[in-house]
């Protein structure tokens, strides 16, 4: 088990304490409340990877992360910052490109996915955000369960 570095631990505590204005919208918004639910949802791949994984971290997800923050506080983005977040805990699975899709599914824990689809669709919002969590998540755990899968073979 691979297990992230000082530095990765850091860059996603530093952008955590960015994203923290989410906290808000979690648990103060309306179309946003209980938004914290699909994000751990959407965590859990990670938390997986922690116990399956035999393999390292992505350096240009922390870059992305670091580079999102950063922009995201000179033009004062929250939205950056909540990019930012994701691509930090996303940067802690294995490298590949099949971590995009899962990485674009953090919109549905972010207050920006409840505004745009709330003029769109006419269902309570929560069950949508947790719908997509779920497909990102079993995506991702899939991909992680196979590839561990194909690694123990060689």
């Amino acid at each position: 088990m691979k297990k992230p570095s000082l530095i990765e631990w850091i860059v996603v505590t530093y952008t955590a304490v960015q994203s923290r204005q989410i906290l808000t919208a979690w648990f103060g918004g309306t179309l946003t409340l209980h938004g914290w639910l699909p994000f751990l949802i959407w965590l859990l791949p990670v938390i997986l990877t922690f116990f399956i994984s035999k393999k390292g971290t992505s350096l240009p997800l922390m870059i992305l992360a670091l580079a999102c923050s950063l922009l995201g506080t000179l033009g004062s983005i929250n939205t950056l910052h909540y990019t930012a977040f994701a691509c930090a805990w996303a940067a802690l699975l294995p490298p590949t490109w099949k971590v995009l899709p899962y990485l674009g599914a953090f919109i549905c824990w972010t207050p920006a996915f409840g505004w745009a689809v709330a003029h769109v669709i006419d269902v309570p919002m929560l069950l949508v955000r947790i719908a997509l969590a779920v497909c990102a998540s079993g995506y991702m755990s899939a991909i992680l369960f196979w590839r561990e899968v194909d690694y123990e073979r060689e």
